[in-house]
């Protein structure tokens, strides 16, 4: 059976195979098929020894990496993992953790030495998903990268076919968006759907992704954001460039629209917006009606 995947991944037949198990990736895609290494339980120091091993035994055939990033967990917006991790160990009732403990000492199962243990936060949100993503981009045979939960959180896995700068400032940039929500609820649209974000925060997520102030950046977007900052009109571009329609005609006071075109001209003649995708508030839900009864 050969289809039209097979020629897109350049493997011989459409079988996939996820797994936990490096020897397993290897072996399925010399076999003809194409595996996936599931990177959750790695930390992204983990995960690039895993995927070392696999570059040195697979020769030259490709293979995937699976990552978690749900559209919607407690937390999001908050790109810190070990803040992440104390705020969401603090909300589990210790009588979880009794009954957990219980249920292991009772099958007998040993406790794991400390040097064994990780993070009790696994790769399940962006604020962990993030590096593992950044790690995989990084492995010229990896041609896919599979989001376990589904399409994630705009369409940030659209960048992967760009740079890992792309991919990593997505995230960042629609966790920016997120928390804006988490703080101020009244930003987001009455009947949901896409939230646009005001100006203010729309040039927040961008200061943000600028502050990742990564040493080798291929992306030509990043790289266009930071010169116009360099410049003094990182407002004026976010305003001019990527305008949105919600913000009205009328710019905000202090924006120096007239230098920032003559600037623009002679140092942005290629400029493109990118698009790091939305943030999806979903429909309120309708409130119960009693009927009435008549006296």
């Amino acid at each position: 059976m050969h289809t039209p995947i097979c020629d897109e991944l350049g493997i011989e037949f459409p079988i996939f195979a996820f797994t936990h198990c490096r020897d397993v990736v290897v072996a399925v895609s010399k076999a003809g098929g194409f595996g996936v290494l599931g990177a959750v339980g790695f930390s992204p120091e983990q995960l690039e020894i895993e995927l070392k091993w696999i570059d040195e035994h697979i020769g030259d055939k490709p293979y995937g990496v699976d990552i978690v990033i749900p559209g919607k967990y407690e937390g999001m917006g908050e790109m810190d993992p070990a803040k992440l991790e104390e705020t969401l160990r603090a909300a589990i009732p210790p009588q979880h953790r009794q009954f957990v403990e219980k249920v292991l000492k009772e099958a007998g199962v040993p406790e794991l030495p400390p040097e064994e243990r990780h993070h009790e936060l696994l790769g399940w949100t962006a604020a962990t998903a993030s590096p593992q993503v950044d790690v995989a981009l990084k492995h010229e045979k990896v041609r896919l990268i599979a989001n376990a939960l589904g399409t994630p959180p705009g369409n940030a896995i659209n960048m992967s076919t760009g740079s890992v700068d792309d991919m990593a400032a997505g995230v960042v940039y629609l966790g920016v968006l997120s928390a804006a929500l988490n703080e101020s609820p009244a930003l987001a649209p009455k009947c949901g759907g896409q939230f646009v974000p005001p100006f203010e925060v729309e040039l927040a997520a961008l200061r943000t992704v600028l502050s990742l102030d990564e040493s080798d950046r291929k992306s030509r977007f990043i790289a266009n954001l930071a010169k116009a900052e360099t410049a003094g009109f990182l407002e004026e571009l976010t305003w001019v460039d990527l305008h949105r329609q919600a913000w009205g005609a009328a710019a905000p006071d202090g924006l120096d629209l007239r230098g920032y075109r003559v600037w623009r001209k002679k140092n942005l003649k290629r400029f493109s917006r990118l698009d790091y995708g939305s943030v999806e508030v979903p429909q309120p839900r309708p409130i119960p009606v009693e009927p009435l009864v008549a006296p």
